[in-house]
């Protein structure tokens, strides 16, 4: 029954609960179980779910979709911009000392190819609708964070404590 179990909770799907379950999970090495058996009954009745709700799936996808693809971006627009300082400060040098044309005109493609690069991260990047959204599910999670902490810090005993510092 636990191998059907197992093998349902893999497959995605509602696993029954069994009154091996409880010994399985996290039971003692000998297999016997402090939890009462369930009666058949209730056997048939009880199902756990394998996976969260809709709403918290989208949830901690949109997190680390952001995560995963925004920061890194965001990381490498950075990057752009300083390389186009870096860039911009030796094209002035060369043009200032005029010594080496053929390299200032390799610079000046250098700096055209890193501008249309940058532009295009900002494009997408700095769009009020995607920074706007983003900056929403943040401060969201900012909240509901700050509150598991609030809510700890104020329970007896349990929950979260914000580090001290």
């Amino acid at each position: 029954a636990a191998a059907a179990a197992a093998a349902a909770a893999a497959a995605g799907g509602d696993a029954p609960m069994s009154s091996s379950a409880p010994a399985a999970a996290g039971g003692s090495a000998g297999g016997s179980s402090s939890a009462p058996a369930l009666s058949e009954e209730s056997q048939e009745s009880l199902t756990v779910s394998t996976s969260f709700g809709t709403i918290s799936e989208f949830y901690f996808m949109s997190l680390r979709a952001l995560h995963a693809g925004a920061v890194p971006a965001f990381k490498r627009l950075g990057q752009l911009d300083q390389q186009a300082s870096r860039l911009y400060a030796e094209l002035r040098t060369l043009q200032k000392t005029g010594d080496n044309p053929a390299g200032v005109a390799e610079l000046e493609e250098a700096m055209e190819k890193l501008t249309s690069q940058r532009l295009c991260f900002e494009a997408h990047l700095l769009d009020p609708d995607f920074s706007g959204q983003a900056l929403r599910l943040y401060l969201l999670t900012m909240a509901w964070l700050l509150r598991l902490v609030a809510e700890g810090q104020s329970a007896a005993a349990g929950g979260l404590k914000c580090p001290d510092g």
